[in-house]
C-alpha cells in the first residue's frame, strides 16, 4: 500500500505532527482526549478545501510561538470529508426529512444517469429550442415573471395590492393630469425609480412645511389651495406600490419587444389606457389577454421542460402520443402580444420535434420503463440495506425514501408494524445513540457519494455498546456497492475497543480490508506515533498467564496474577 505522510504546524495545540496514511486503508489513531485528534481531521479538511481558512487554527498560546502560522502541506487528497459531532446537526433532520438532500446522497446512479441522458439525447431538439440564441430555460424565467406579477389565475387577475392600484389609473400617465404639467421636466423621459424619488422627497417636504405659506426656497408667499391640489395627485398618482408595478410591466412589455418576443404594437395598445381611471376596465383586459397568451405559453414549455425520466407519470407514459401532442403550440392561441417571427420560429421548431418523436414513441416509451424500473429498484435496495442495518442495531424504525419529481427525494422513518405513520420530527423523537448511529451510515452514503477521497471519523462509535458498534462498523465496510471498502479512511479515536477488534481480533480478515493502527501522544506540541502490531495486544488470560511465568517479575506481581489467571481459567 502506498503510504502517504502529511505535515500539519502550528494548529491549535500541534506545534508539528506527520500524519502516516496507508492508502486504500482503514487507518486507526488511538489516543487520549486532548491529543488534538479533531485538529488533525479538520485541518487536513480544510487545507484540501479551502487554505485560507487555516487561520481558524492559531495555535494555543506558547512561549515563541506568539507570530506562529498555522500550516499544512503534503495532502494529496482533492476531496476530504469529515464526521464528527456537527454532522448530523448540519445534514441530517432538515424539518420532517432526515436529509437535506436525499436524492444526491442515495439515488445517484451511474446506470439510471446513463438511462436519462439517452433520453436527454432523443429530447434534446425538443427541450433546448432557443429563440435568437437565448435559451427556452430564460425564456420560461420570462414568461413566469408577468404570470407572478399580475396574479394571473383562473382567467382573470389580481385586483389587489399594487396591481389593482396600477388598474386604478394610479402609477403612471402623469401628463394626463393638467396641475402636474408645470412638473413635467421632473418625470418625462425619467426613469420611474428617478421619479418616485423625486416625488417622495417633494411630498416629505410640503408634511414639514405644516401651515407655513412661504416657500422655504424663496421666500415667496405660496399659493396654498393650488399647492394642495397637486399634492393630493402626486399622492394619488405616485404611489409606491402602483409605481412598483407599473414600472414592472412596463420593463416587461419592453423587454420583451426588444428580444423579438412581443408585438411592437403592444406598448402603444397599453398606453392609451396606462394611468387614466377612467380605462380602468380596458387595461385590466388587456392585461388579462396579455396573461392569458403568456399562461399558455408558459404551460407548453413547461411541459416540454418537465419530460424528463423522473418526473414522467405513468399516465403520460401510457399514452404517450397525447403527452408529445399537449406540447405543441398552436399560434391561433398567440394572436395579438407574442405574434411574433421569434415566436413562430420557436413553435415551427417545436412542433416539428414533437412530429419526430411520435414517430419514436416506442423507443422513447421503452427508455422510459426501463429508467423507472431501475430506480424502482434502487430505492428498494437503499431500503432494504438501511433497514438490514437498523435490524442489526436494534433499532425500532423502518427507514422510507421516496422519489419527489426532478432530482428530488424525501425520506422518513415508521415505527416498526405501522408504516402508515411517519416520525414527524426525527431529531427530538430519536435517542441520541440511535440518532447519531444513524448519522454515521448516512455520512457513508454521502461521501461516497461525494466521491470523497479521504474519509475522517472522528471518534465515530466510542459511546456506542457492543452490538452498536458491531452493526455501525460492519455497514460502514460491508462488501457493497456503497461502502467504505476501498477508501483512504482516518478513524480518530480514544476508544482502544477498535484497535482491539480491528487488529488483534482481526475483524477484517475476513473482508480482505487493511487495516493500519498508530498511538499517538502530545508531548509540548509534539505529535509522535508509534505502529501498534497485533503482538502489542493480548487479552486478560494470556497476559495474566504470561507475567505468572516471568521469573524477572517480582514474586508478589507474579502471586497476584496467578490468583488472576486462577479465576479467569
Amino acid at each position: 500500500m502506498e503510504t502517504v505522510t502529511i505535515k500539519i504546524e502550528n494548529c491549535n495545540n500541534i506545534v508539528n505532527a506527520n500524519i502516516k496514511l496507508e492508502k486504500e486503508s482503514l487507518n486507526i489513531k488511538f489516543g487520549y482526549n486532548g491529543t488534538g485528534k479533531t485538529t488533525i481531521g479538520k485541518a487536513i479538511m480544510v487545507k484540501a478545501s479551502d487554505e485560507s481558512q487555516l487561520s481558524q487554527f492559531l495555535p494555543y498560546a506558547q512561549e515563541g510561538q506568539e507570530e506562529a502560522v498555522p500550516r499544512v502541506d503534503d495532502v494529496p487528497f482533492q476531496k476530504v470529508r469529515v464526521f464528527n459531532e456537527e454532522y448530523s446537526d448540519r445534514y441530517l433532520f432538515r424539518q420532517d426529512s432526515i436529509f437535506e438532500d436525499s436524492y444526491k446522497v442515495l439515488l445517484r446512479s451511474k446506470e439510471c444517469e446513463d438511462l436519462a441522458n439517452e433520453i436527454s439525447d432523443l429530447l434534446y431538439g425538443l427541450q433546448n429550442t432557443s429563440i435568437e440564441d437565448t435559451s427556452m430555460g430564460e425564456v420560461l424565467e420570462m414568461l413566469n415573471e408577468y404570470v407572478t406579477l399580475v396574479k394571473y389565475a383562473n382567467g382573470n387577475i389580481t385586483r389587489r395590492g399594487g396591481v389593482g392600484e396600477f388598474l386604478k389609473g394610479n402609477g403612471a400617465g402623469f401628463d394626463k393630469y393638467d396641475e402636474l404639467k408645470v412638473y413635467r421636466p421632473f418625470y418625462e423621459g425619467k426613469s420611474l425609480t428617478d421619479v418616485t424619488s423625486w416625488a417622495t422627497w417633494r411630498t416629505k417636504g410640503i408634511e414639514r412645511m405644516g401651515n407655513e405659506e412661504i416657500c422655504p426656497f424663496c421666500a415667496d408667499k405660496l399659493n396654498t389651495i393650488e399647492i394642495q391640489k397637486k399634492n393630493n395627485t402626486i399622492k394619488k398618482v405616485f404611489k409606491s406600490s402602483a409605481l412598483k408595478t407599473a414600472g414592472q410591466i412596463i420593463e416587461y412589455i419592453r423587454n420583451g419587444i426588444e428580444k423579438g418576443y412581443i408585438a411592437k404594437q403592444s406598448e402603444k395598445k397599453l398606453e392609451g389606457y396606462i394611468g387614466d381611471s377612467s380605462k380602468s376596465d380596458e387595461l385590466e383586459a388587456e392585461l388579462g389577454k396579455l396573461a392569458a397568451e403568456t399562461e399558455y405559453l408558459l404551460k407548453k414549455l413547461q411541459r416540454i421542460q418537465g419530460f424528463r425520466p423522473m418526473n414522467v407519470t405513468q399516465n403520460q407514459l401510457d399514452h404517450i402520443d397525447e403527452s408529445l401532442r399537449q406540447m405543441q403550440i398552436e399560434m391561433d392561441q398567440l394572436t395579438q402580444y407574442y405574434d411574433t417571427t421569434a415566436i413562430r420560429q420557436v413553435a415551427d421548431a417545436i412542433n416539428t420535434k414533437v412530429c419526430e418523436l411520435m414517430d419514436n414513441t416506442g423507443k422513447l416509451r421503452g427508455l422510459f420503463k426501463q429508467y423507472d424500473k431501475k430506480m424502482e429498484v434502487l430505492i428498494d435496495n437503499r431500503k432494504e440495506d438501511i433497514n438490514y442495518f437498523f435490524t442489526l442495531a436494534g433499532f425500532p424504525y423502518e427507514f422510507e425514501i421516496r422519489k419527489d419529481g426532478e432530482n428530488k427525494a424525501s425520506t422518513f422513518l415508521t415505527p416498526v408494524g405501522n408504516n402508515s405513520k411517519s416520525i414527524t420530527k426525527p431529531n427530538s423523537h430519536l435517542s441520541w445513540g440511535e440518532r447519531n448511529a444513524f448519522s454515521l451510515v448516512m455520512f457513508m452514503f454521502d461521501a461516497v457519494s461525494d466521491d470523497a477521497d479521504l474519509i475522517v471519523l472522528d471518534d465515530p462509535i466510542s459511546s456506542f455498546d457492543v452490538n452498536k458498534k458491531f452493526a455501525i462498523i460492519k455497514r460502514l465496510f460491508d462488501n457493497k456497492e456503497v461502502s467504505f471498502r476501498g477508501k483512504t479512511v482516518l478513524m480518530l479515536t480514544h476508544d482502544l475497543q477498535p484497535v482491539i477488534d480491528y487488529v488483534h481480533g482481526g475483524f477484517f480478515k475476513q473482508y480482505h480490508i487493511p487495516v493500519k493502527a498508530d498511538y499517538i501522544e502530545n508531548e509540548k506540541g509534539i505529535i509522535r506515533e508509534k505502529s501498534i502490531e497485533d503482538t502489542d495486544l493480548l487479552n486478560i488470560v494470556n497476559l495474566t498467564e504470561q507475567l505468572t511465568k516471568d521469573p524477572s517479575q517480582p514474586l508478589h506481581v507474579r502471586i497476584i496474577n496467578y490468583r488472576k489467571y486462577i479465576e479467569l481459567t
